[in-house]
């Protein structure tokens, strides 16, 4: 494995500091205990109780890795379909940036036409949607890095297809840059 693969997302030198092992020693270990016949759970469960330092997030991501190097998971595969992401640092409040995306007249200007519904709202930090086309979830979360400065994620999961995930991280990406665009002229 070169230093620049990434795994799961996560790069060589991330994941050997934060569990003290590299991808390729986590590999040879899931192959040799015959993970490879188990399930996502029970991997994930395994990890955890013979690790235990390692963490929950770093079994998550570890087991992940594993499924998608042997080929047991498609990449952006996910439990239920598949996830698209996208995120921006913006220079504006993070609560502008979630009246942006709560208030339905304003998203409909950077935003417009997306079949959402919203489900949880806890301001300024986060939103959840359904996108009632397919039933898929939209997930936002906005962190606040000082005075007129924000950093927004969005995870649209759920997708039925493989093939929606380009297209919904094009869409997301783009409405980004037009909520980027539109809160950084209102500053």
């Amino acid at each position: 494995m070169t230093a620049a693969k990434k795994i799961a997302g996560v790069g060589e030198a991330a994941v050997r500091e934060a569990t003290g092992a590299g991808w390729s020693d986590w590999l040879a270990r899931l192959d040799a205990a015959g993970a490879a016949a188990w399930s996502h759970r029970d991997i994930a469960r395994w990890l955890g109780a013979e690790f235990p330092a390692i963490g929950g997030w770093w079994a998550q991501t570890i087991t992940v890795g594993f499924e998608q190097e042997r080929g047991l998971r498609k990449k952006h595969q996910q439990g239920r379909g598949y996830s698209a992401n996208s995120s921006r640092t913006l220079r504006a409040p993070a609560a502008a940036a979630f009246d942006a995306w709560k208030d339905g007249r304003r998203r409909r200007g950077w935003l417009p036409g997306a079949p959402l519904e919203l489900r949880t709202a806890t301001r300024p930090k986060s939103l959840r949607y359904t996108w009632t086309d397919d039933g898929s979830t939209v997930a936002v979360w906005i962190e606040g890095l000082g005075p007129g400065k924000c950093r927004l994620a969005v995870q649209q999961s759920q997708l039925p297809r493989q093939a929606g995930v380009a297209p919904a991280k094009r869409r997301w990406s783009e409405a980004l840059d037009r909520l980027e665009a539109r809160l950084e002229g209102a500053g």
